[in-house]
């Protein structure tokens, strides 16, 4: 089978008679390219549905404030957010950060951007339904050829672990001074 896009005209030139003229172009290869497009994206949409976290692809251009490339649908789970709007303004995470933790993030990935160095940060989400939230994130900066910063990363939420440990320092806490009245 081979997929063919035809384009059909007339000629309407004063004195000359009415002619119909066309072009006929072979688009298969083309019609393969996508198809093929959107079969890798199915894939990654279908892994990353199943990953318990949301993983991103973002850009962080020369200047000004970067944006999502790609972000797992998990990510309205996450932090209450669509991927679309993180697709439009990167700016929109902060929306969701802990004002606490924000200054802190983004000096975080300002160093990592400029030094191409690993990012990991733990943050506090306020999700719209669930409350505060903490979240465990890395990702690793790609230098681009026009000078721009690609990041692969990954985050999920941390805060039964967060919770656990903080219950299990408070426990600690008074056994010791259960320990030191004795």
């Amino acid at each position: 089978v081979r997929w063919m896009r035809t384009r059909i005209s007339q000629t309407a030139v004063k004195g000359i008679p009415r002619t119909d003229f066309g072009v006929v172009q072979d688009i298969t290869q083309q019609r393969e390219a996508i198809r093929a497009q959107v079969d890798q994206l199915s894939l990654l949409q279908n892994i990353t549905a199943r990953v318990p976290g949301v993983v991103f692809q973002g850009r962080v251009p020369v200047k000004g404030w970067g944006n999502f490339q790609y972000v797992s649908d998990t990510v309205r789970d996450l932090m209450g957010l669509d991927p679309e709007q993180l697709y439009q303004d990167g700016r929109a995470l902060f929306t969701r950060v802990h004002p606490d933790d924000r200054l802190d993030m983004g000096q975080s990935i300002w160093e990592s951007t400029t030094r191409r160095t690993l990012w990991r940060q733990m943050f506090r989400v306020n999700h719209p339904v669930k409350g505060l939230r903490w979240c465990s994130a890395e990702g690793l900066p790609q230098l681009q050829p026009d000078g721009s910063v690609l990041w692969h990363g990954y985050v999920h939420d941390v805060t039964e672990s967060r919770q656990a440990a903080h219950a299990l320092e408070r426990q600690h806490r008074m056994l010791e001074a259960v320990r030191q009245a004795q």
